[in-house]
């Protein structure tokens, strides 16, 4: 099973995620954003031109003990890897920083302990516990740090997909499952006992029980909790009782236009509409020194890169890393304020490690870079994990 994430999404979650922009929400926040952000999607660069990547590691993760589905969110903390994978195995897998297998979490079922759907995992760095959230039994449950411990289960008050904390307080996506009529909206707060607090941006009719896949719609730098979600693009900060609009990025012309909403109802249309324009951000993340966002434009995932220092932003190609090593740049799995992540399937990286393929000879271009991949991992096994990529950035 392939690695990488989705480079489509179906056109019936399509139309749902178009109809975000063109329903009205009843509760707004604040939408003066302190930055208004050019995107030039025409100028586009290389991302190792851009002195955004700092450092490079490659990691293996060990496939004696433990064969992953599929990668679909990264964290890192406490020089553990934590591997989430909930679209093949439902389960979470522990990893140490050299990609040696610590142990997996795997309670699939009904039973009290166990959960039915994974939906996502946060790091409590405060309490310095790992974080599980199963949206349709409205559980979170609370391991110690390395996963060893199941120390308590939580009942969520709603059928949450995405939750994260931060200061005391909890913020909690929705997607477009409204579960009560009366309050269909999208991002909630709930104070430290999970009693809900506020609610923001209503769920359109339309979209109620379909929710668009792939990305987060959380991030944290340091004392700031963001949020972010689709046909919007706007950056939100979440306090608790308040959320607004702290950023804005203006893609000259290439989000979806807002008139045209009669043409969302005719197949071909709206194929071409929304493989034409750009209708949501997958990831956002702020750094010491910049703000990121990952889009998806044409088939291609690109990053808007937006230096704080000298205040000009990029848009910026996935184009493979070819310094100290030689391979594609990976397919993104995770931000967090000092690192992107990646993967690479297995079968990928091989064909770098074998310095040629079918169509390019390698190490003809790289030598040196193909010389030290082989140095760095003695045997490739095309059929083991994903190799995890590790940008830290700037």
């Amino acid at each position: 099973m392939k690695l990488y994430q989705r480079n489509s999404i179906l056109l019936f979650a399509s139309l749902l995620i178009i109809c975000v922009l063109l329903c009205a929400c009843k509760k707004q926040p604040k939408t003066e954003a302190l930055h208004s952000i050019p995107l030039d999607i025409e100028k586009t660069q290389n991302i190792h031109d851009l002195n955004l990547i700092k450092e490079v590691e490659i990691i293996s993760l060990d496939n004696q003990d433990v064969l992953i589905g599929n990668i679909d969110k990264v964290l890192y903390f406490n020089k553990l890897i934590y591997i989430m994978d909930q679209s093949a195995k439902n389960s979470v897998y522990i990893f140490n920083e050299n990609g040696s297998f610590v142990r997996a979490i795997s309670n699939y079922g009904r039973a009290a302990n166990e959960y039915i759907q994974l939906s996502d995992i946060f790091i409590d760095s405060v309490d310095s516990t790992l974080n599980i959230v199963s949206r349709i039994d409205k559980k979170l449950f609370v391991y110690n740090i390395t996963g060893e411990h199941q120390r308590e289960v939580r009942k969520l008050p709603k059928s949450f997909v995405s939750v994260t904390k931060k200061d005391g307080f909890f913020a909690a996506y929705m997607g477009n499952f409204a579960e009560d009529a009366k309050q269909p909206y999208i991002l909630w707060t709930m104070d430290k006992d999970f009693k809900l607090q506020h609610s923001y941006f209503e769920i359109p009719q339309i979209m109620k029980r379909s929710m668009p896949g792939g990305g987060s719609v959380f991030s944290n730098y340091k004392d700031t909790c963001y949020f972010i979600m689709p046909m919007d693009f706007n950056v939100y900060s979440i306090q608790e009782n308040n959320i607004e609009v702290v950023y804005t990025f203006n893609l000259g012309g290439n989000e979806f236009p807002q008139d045209a909403k009669d043409q969302l109802y005719d197949e071909a249309e709206r194929r071409k509409l929304t493989n034409r324009y750009i209708t949501r951000f997958y990831h956002f993340q702020e750094t010491e020194n910049h703000l990121i966002v990952q889009f998806l434009y044409k088939g291609e995932y690109l990053l808007g890169v937006y230096n704080k220092r000298n205040k000009q932003s990029k848009v910026a190609s996935l184009n493979p890393y070819n310094k100290e090593y030689f391979f594609s740049f990976g397919n993104i799995v995770g931000f967090d304020e000092h690192t992107i992540y990646s993967v690479i399937d297995a079968s990928r990286l091989k064909k770098f490690w074998n310095g040629q393929d079918a169509y390019n000879n390698y190490e003809l271009d790289y030598p040196q870079q193909i010389k030290n991949l082989r140095e760095k991992f003695e045997i490739v096994n095309e059929e083991g994990n994903p190799f995890l990529i590790m940008y830290s950035i700037d």
